[in-house]
């Protein structure tokens, strides 16, 4: 009798199980594919490769005229943004002088002694925003991911002057 209670018992999930396995309950294929969409699906769209998100990068300099000798603080913000690496670089474009990374976001620039008759030198120093970011999206062949890549580099352009 208890055998035969466990037996209709059982017979009863995987009758259920079939008829669910069947109708396609829970799942998604080529026939039923899967129309929902998700609430950040703008954001989640912009961040897909080929569409570069925009970052807020902003560098602030102390002053931009100097005499030969003096320093310069340079400051950088990053706002929003998200990725699974980052990276932040100060580039002395024109490398006269000496520039010190103090901080990922922060630096200091020390100006050169400078050679010319007109007794102005402009120097050129870059800050660079490099974010990695991964995308995963859903399609008939399967999941695909992809990296997307954002840049963005800020010039600062400073003056030394002497007398």
């Amino acid at each position: 009798m208890i055998k035969s209670f466990r037996l209709l018992a059982l017979l009863q999930v995987f009758l259920l199980a079939s008829a669910l396995w069947i109708s396609g309950c829970g799942g998604s294929n080529i026939e039923n594919p899967v129309t929902e969409t998700d609430p950040d699906e703008d954001s989640f769209l912009s961040g897909r490769p080929g569409n570069q998100l925009p970052l807020n990068v902003k560098v602030n300099v102390s002053q931009a005229v100097v005499q030969p000798g003096e320093s310069v603080q340079l400051t950088a913000t990053v706002d929003g943004v998200q990725g699974f690496r980052i990276l932040l670089d100060w580039i002395n474009v024109t490398e006269h002088g000496t520039l010190s990374v103090t901080s990922p976001n922060s630096a200091t620039w020390i100006a050169p002694v400078i050679s010319n008759t007109d007794g102005v030198q402009l120097e050129v120093i870059q800050f660079v925003v490099t974010v990695f970011d991964r995308v995963v999206s859903v399609k008939e062949s399967g999941i695909d991911t992809d990296t997307n890549v954002s840049t963005e580099t800020k010039t600062v352009l400073l003056t030394v002057a002497a007398g």
